[in-house]
């Protein structure tokens, strides 16, 4: 009896041993195979990170070299802008030298608007009344505006303004053709002075419809009568 239950203890701790080797044999390498593909999904993931990440700190460095070269640029521009408005200060105020007669009798002004100067002049100095024809005696003044206009690369806009009296002549069928016409005369007379060139030139006319006074008494109207000389920094 006794040698029976030690053989079947034998036989069961065989079965055991058999069946752990078999399922050593038979499911361990499937664990393993888990084990590398979950490692390997794991490693595809931090390379996917990392080249992400990378391609972040490329873009970010790009954006960070863009954004320098656009304030290096900018402060070229304001820098640029400064020049020339510093320029344009200095020019308005030889204009103010050369001109101090006319601004002394009120005929003409010097103005500065934001960052343009503005040439004000009365058309009593320029012209006879209902005429575009220059004085002759206002040649020498234009002649010095020509002289300092020389000596730089600005923009000018010639101006004709009118007041608000209907003019209708043979020579001028209505505001529109008289300031028109009084602003290419003067723009004519300016550049009579040699070296000034002419494409940074032009001339318009407002009539009436840009007044700087009210057009209510004599003394507004005479205001409004006017041609102006817009000078601007070239752009």
């Amino acid at each position: 009896m006794r040698n029976k239950t030690k053989a079947t203890l034998a036989i069961v701790f065989g079965s055991i041993l058999t069946q752990g080797i078999f399922a050593d044999l038979f499911y361990s390498p499937t664990e393993y195979r888990s084990q590398y593909d979950d490692s390997y999904a794991l490693k595809l993931e931090l390379d996917r990170l990392k080249t992400g990440t990378e391609a972040r700190n490329q873009r970010n460095t790009a954006s960070l070299n863009k954004a320098n070269e656009d304030i290096e640029n900018y402060k070229a521009m304001l820098a640029e802008r400064n020049r020339k408005l510093e320029g344009l200060e200095a020019q308005a105020k030889e204009l103010e030298t050369r001109l101090q007669k006319e601004i002394a009798a009120g005929n003409l002004r010097i103005k500065r608007r934001g960052d343009k100067i503005v040439i004000n002049m009365d058309d009593k100095i320029l012209f006879s009344s209902g005429s575009a024809t220059v004085k002759p005696e206002i040649l020498a003044t234009l002649a010095n505006i020509s002289d300092v206009l020389a000596k730089n690369r600005n923009i000018v806009m010639v101006e004709g303004h009118t007041d608000d009296i209907p003019i209708h002549t043979p020579a001028y069928r209505d505001n529109w053709q008289l300031s028109g016409e009084r602003a290419a005369a003067v723009l004519r007379a300016i550049l009579r002075k040699t070296g000034l060139n002419a494409s940074r030139f032009s001339a318009a006319g407002y009539a009436e419809f840009q007044p700087i006074a009210p057009n209510s008494s004599d003394a507004g109207r005479q205001l409004n009568r006017r041609v102006d000389l817009v000078i601007s920094p070239e752009s």
